[in-house]
């Protein structure tokens, strides 16, 4: 993982199902800059050319193709003129089986051809079931079925095709880094420190500490603040808890702390955002 990565809210525990709608002017905001996520996505050209970056190799797909991103796995997104890309994004708790499968794999060439009645379905179903643009922290059991059923034909199809592109032994940085972010996303809510990882993933700490900014593009301290900060932003504006409650739900060690980072990285402290995001009746009161 190389510079510019961060990782977005399907990094968080609480996001199960995100669905977007992608269009060319889209590229100002986060698509545009290399991220990452724990999720599994899947990218559709529904119209135009799009440019997907997958590592560091850059993949041009058009309509009739399809690209499935694995979880941790830096990737950026480039839009052409006139052109759209929907992009769906399942926790593992919905790739299930599927997920057992690709577990530990990277990709070769995450580009594949679904059959056309495959992605027609995906796409209707995604768009009766979800819409155009949103995520989801609960959704109904029908609900459930439906996007297991489309992430399943879709799976299927990348199978079907990419079997011989996926490799169970990456190379020493790859794993390291996606082994690194793995746990912090597992473990973020806790009190840990670089060396907690070390010891959590077998590691050498002296090794670890040396490169762990060249893996995974910020230092120790960013990383776990950055899923501290997207878990406490969710919070503030979807719950009614105190904003020290969610200072110490996030793994937080003190309020000042909370509201430090959060003027550090946002620009405002937690209880300013919250009280924003009220008047314009995006949060509770």
């Amino acid at each position: 993982m190389k510079k510019a990565i961060h990782h977005q809210k399907q990094n968080t525990d609480r996001v199960i199902l995100t669905t977007y709608r992608y269009d060319h002017s889209s590229n100002a905001g986060p698509i545009g800059v290399t991220h990452f996520h724990k999720n599994y996505e899947i990218l559709i050209p529904v119209a135009g050319r799009s440019d997907i970056t997958v590592e560091e190799t850059t993949y041009t797909v058009r309509p009739g193709e399809a690209v499935l991103i694995h979880p941790f796995q830096p990737h950026r997104l480039h839009l052409g003129q006139r052109s759209y890309l929907w992009c769906s994004a399942f926790s593992a708790r919905l790739a299930g089986s599927l997920d057992g499968m690709l577990e530990g794999t990277v990709s070769g060439n995450p580009v594949f051809s679904p059959a056309a009645g495959v992605t027609q379905f995906f796409l209707g179903e995604m768009m009766r079931c979800f819409g155009s643009w949103g995520e989801w922290n609960t959704i109904t059991p029908e609900q459930k079925l439906a996007a297991k059923a489309c992430l399943y034909a879709m799976g299927s199809e990348y199978l079907g095709q990419s079997r011989h592109f996926l490799e169970r032994s990456a190379k020493k940085t790859d794993r390291l880094a996606l082994a690194v972010t793995g746990y912090v996303a597992e473990h973020f809510k806790e009190g840990i420190t670089l060396r907690d990882v070390a010891v959590g993933l077998g590691y050498n700490y002296q090794y670890l500490s040396k490169s762990f900014h060249a893996l995974v593009g910020m230092n120790f301290r960013q990383l776990l603040n950055q899923y501290r900060m997207e878990h406490a932003t969710a919070l503030l504006l979807e719950s009614r808890l105190s904003v020290t409650q969610i200072a110490f739900e996030s793994g937080f060690q003190s309020l000042r702390t909370f509201n430090y980072v959060c003027r550090e990285t946002l620009g405002c402290t937690p209880g300013e955002m919250r009280a924003e995001a009220q008047r314009k009746g995006k949060a509770p009161q």
